[in-house]
């Protein structure tokens, strides 16, 4: 039955059993053929369970006293009847980054529920297997086997979004799972409809009793081809600037090629329009006059010409599969495309084509119905492969490629904001990195453009302006929700716009909005000017608000259950005026004080032990798995707090600076960031950002009272953002993503890395470029890209060739005046760029 289904090719295929109708010897190596002749077709083979059909036969040798039990149980009794696949018998393995769990029928078990013990079907043989198995089980210190389940169909309204939203998996109509296991495959993509396995990271659970169920998995973007529907949109031209679609030359311009559309009123209009032609799109080529050409050259779109300026800017973008992903197998160059191994070259498994360059042979893979890769043989032949590439052969002149995933993340991105112009002052009060739409959302004023106020969407590649939504006033923060729309804080109050630019919502109750804490659980919380508190649904319904009477509340954080973290810090009097750091956590309606940390010191506590210098907290991050909160603020001094639990005055958590207790230099103030539990509020360890140097009545400093602070699980890392003042050390090692931005003034914006332990420093980077000031204005990590915004007094802030765009230096006047502009510049880089090679 099995070989009268049509295969589709894929990077891993997974039976879950039921290879055979009663487990006979002749059945089971008739399927290992079968597999033997399909295995090909799949990059990562084949992985399996057995179902209970295949013990059939064995559970009768059992019965009649041909088969001593144990042979059962040996973990490999089908693995070795089934070479042409993985047999995988209780255990957990990772393919291509997937990890899945494959739990064999247990021949001791018949079709009742766990712990149904009255209900086994407790025959002859299964009474011998489960007591040879409990022995076994006894002396591996086992308690209990991995159960299965009688199958039942796939709920439908799962079948119907499995449909939907699983593009990258094929399984086939019939199918059966096991109700423990409902969600087996599910779990891979879809973990909002599983409950019953916890995961971390992408698995399939695979388990199965009867009933065959065939799944064919494709992973978009990664070895293989990418997966039905997974066609994207990609720039054919990967240098900035305007460009025109061609055929195979600059000057190959057939009108046949394409249909033109006027009146189009925007690039995602155009793209709409191509892609209503299916399989006859490959591409568009759009001018902001409106003028659409929907490309149906059935060899695709090869190359671009730069049009004149004088017509405007032109994009050229081709649909297909993504040729920028294409990367040589092996060395790549004299290298020939093999199937699965070097001497399997059929014909059967390629298209050729007569090329005249590599560029005509790349746009034949992105515009062919199926292409898993190319070879091009240097002087016009072109084969686009049809079947996955799995080795090659040394040929001269040759190229071999095939799809495969990044190497690394994107480039860096650093671009002079385009909202910007000179001779006035802009600011940017919040930054985010879009990665499902290659957009780096931000806010903030720009005097010279229209809109002055505005939320702004950037393309994340070049920094061009995608499209805009003007404020009425400038917004103080903005924060990406959960659901994708943008929420904007101001004097006004809070307005929420879909990803679009449409307004959704506005809560004008909450008026001189100052700061907003990433969205969790569907709730953000809003801090004001005024030192109110309120937690926010998405929906904009206001659940809860308090006023915290603290001479400076500065930060707020939420937990996904709803408990509210607070920074902050008072002004006290003892024999000296000091401010005292705190950090609160609260239940979800403000009302109950769960934890506190360092605040319920007094002043003429602090000034009996020595410990008056000041100490700020200025920002707040929650860690991943919310056991921590990592809190970032200054002292004037290392004789402070800081340097205890939070808890008391005995335990240390931090060194002692070495400093006086009170410093001349007000400004000389010292970074510092802690790691607290959340559970109790204590301090598990505290550092100094950098060590006290003094030298000719200037101190080594760092201020935290304009930068951001976040957490990094992914890459056990913490990003603190500030204000750096003369004499660090390692300063002349200082880059950003590989960058080197040499020295530093007193007051540049920095950027400061650590291990998520706080045990050791990663980085240390400033951001300017000509020694000019600046401040850090805002810092977020979205995925793997941590998207920086920072305020330039001038100079020129830490950028790339593509976006290497100057301000005017200080000394250049603007008018009559002299003062160096203020210019909002955006950066965003992959994460794990900055940090070491391990």
């Amino acid at each position: 039955m099995a070989k009268e289904f049509p295969m589709p090719h894929a990077d891993i295929l997974l039976h879950t059993g039921d290879i055979s109708d009663h487990g006979d010897d002749a059945e089971i190596a008739d399927f290992n053929e079968w597999l033997g002749e399909i295995k090909h077709h799949y990059k990562y083979g084949v992985l399996m369970i057995s179902g209970n059909h295949d013990w059939m036969s064995q559970l009768g040798r059992v019965q009649a006293w041909q088969t001593e039990p144990e042979v059962l149980l040996y973990p490999k009794h089908l693995q070795d009847k089934v070479p042409n696949a993985r047999v995988l018998h209780h255990e957990l393995v990772e393919v291509a980054g997937v990890r899945i769990f494959g739990s064999d029928w247990c021949p001791w078990f018949g079709y009742a529920a766990p712990g149904d013990w009255w209900n086994m079907e407790w025959t002859q043989a299964r009474q011998r297997v489960f007591a040879a198995w409990k022995q076994q089980a006894l002396r591996n210190g086992s308690r209990d086997p991995v159960p299965t389940l009688a199958a039942k169909p796939l709920n439908k309204g799962i079948y119907n979004a499995f449909w939907l939203k699983l593009v990258n998996m094929m399984i086939f109509p019939g199918a059966v799972m096991v109700a423990v296991w409902r969600c087996f495959v599910l779990l891979f993509v879809l973990p909002e409809f599983c409950t019953a396995v916890p995961t971390s990271g992408a698995a399939a659970a695979v388990s199965a009793n009867c009933g065959t169920t065939l799944l064919a998995v494709r992973r978009s973007m990664t070895k293989a081809l990418p997966a039905a529907r997974t066609k994207v949109w990609e720039a054919v031209s990967s240098t900035p600037g305007s460009h025109a679609c061609r055929g195979d030359s600059r000057t190959d311009n057939s009108k046949s090629y394409y249909e033109v559309t006027a009146g189009v009123g925007s690039l995602e209009a155009c793209q709409s329009l191509c892609e209503e032609r299916a399989s006859d799109c490959k591409g568009i080529e759009y001018n902001p006059s409106g003028r659409c050409e929907v490309w149906m050259r059935s060899e695709g779109i090869a190359t671009t010409s730069t049009p004149p300026a004088a017509w405007g800017e032109f994009q050229c973008l081709r649909f297909g599969w993504p040729v920028s992903m294409l990367s040589l197998v092996e060395g790549g160059e004299d290298r020939a495309c093999r199937g699965e191994s070097v001497t399997d070259n059929s014909a059967d498994y390629y298209v050729l084509h007569d090329v005249k360059h590599l560029a005509g042979c790349k746009a034949l893979c992105a515009a062919a119905p199926v292409c898993y890769g190319l070879e091009y043989g240097g002087g016009r032949r072109c084969e686009v492969w049809t079947r996955p590439i799995m080795a090659t052969a040394v040929v001269s002149r040759s190229l071999c490629l095939r799809f495969e995933a990044p190497a690394n993340e994107p480039t860096v991105m650093a671009s002079y904001h385009p909202l910007s112009g000179e001779c006035v002052d802009d600011n940017i009060a919040g930054v985010a990195a879009l990665e499902e739409s290659g957009e780096v959302l931000t806010c903030g004023s720009f005097p010279s453009a229209t809109p002055h106020h505005a939320v702004a969407w950037l393309d994340r590649q070049s920094g061009a302006l995608r499209r805009a939504v003007a404020l009425s006033t400038a917004p103080s923060a903005c924060q990406v929700l959960e659901s994708g729309h943008v929420l904007v804080g101001s004097s006004v109050g809070l307005q929420c716009f879909s990803a679009s630019g449409v307004k959704v919502w506005e809560l004008s109750a909450l008026q001189h909005v100052k700061g907003l804490s990433p969205a969790r659980g569907g709730r953000v919380a809003a801090l004001t000017e005024n030192g109110t508190v309120a937690v926010v649904k998405e929906s904009g319904s206001l659940l809860a608000h308090r006023r915290f009477g603290y001479d400076a509340t500065t930060s707020v954080e939420l937990f996904s259950d709803g408990r509210v973290v607070l920074g902050a810090f008072t002004n006290n009097w003892a024999s000296n005026p000091v401010q005292i750091a705190r950090v609160e956590i609260y239940s979800k309606d403000l009302q109950t004080r769960l934890t506190q940390t360092w605040g319920h010191f007094t002043a003429a506590e602090l000034d009996a032990a020595r410990n008056m210098a000041d100490t700020r907290i200025y920002s707040l991050a929650i860690s991943e798995d919310e056991a921590y909160v990592y809190a970032a603020g200054e002292s004037a001094g290392g004789n402070t707090i800081f340097r205890y639990n939070g808890r008391d005055l005995v335990t240390k958590t931090a060194r002692d600076t070495g400093t006086p207790m009170w410093m001349a230099k007000s400004a000389a103030h010292i970074g510092y960031v802690a790691r607290i539990r959340s559970s109790d509020g204590e301090v598990e360890i505290g550092t100094f950002v950098a060590p006290i140097l003094q030298s000719k009545n200037r101190l080594n400093t760092f201020r935290t009272r304009d930068g951001g602070l976040v957490h990094d699980a992914r890459n056990a890392a913490v990003y603190l953002t500030g204000t750096s003042a003369c004499c660090l050390a390692d300063r002349e090692t200082m880059t950003f993503a590989g960058q080197i931005v040499g020295g530093y003034a007193g007051s540049d914006a920095s950027l400061v890395v650590f291990t998520e332990a706080l045990d050791k420093r990663l980085l240390w980077t400033t951001f300017g470029a000509d020694r000019n000031k600046g401040k850090p204005a805002t810092l977020a990590l979205s995925g793997r890209q941590l998207a920086i915004g920072v305020v330039m007094n001038g100079g020129t802030a830490i950028t790339t060739e593509m976006s290497a765009l100057r301000t005017p230096p200080d000394s250049e006047p603007c008018g009559t005046s002299t003062k160096p502009n203020k210019d909002a510049w955006v950066a965003v880089v992959p994460a794990a760029q900055l940090l070491p090679a391990s």
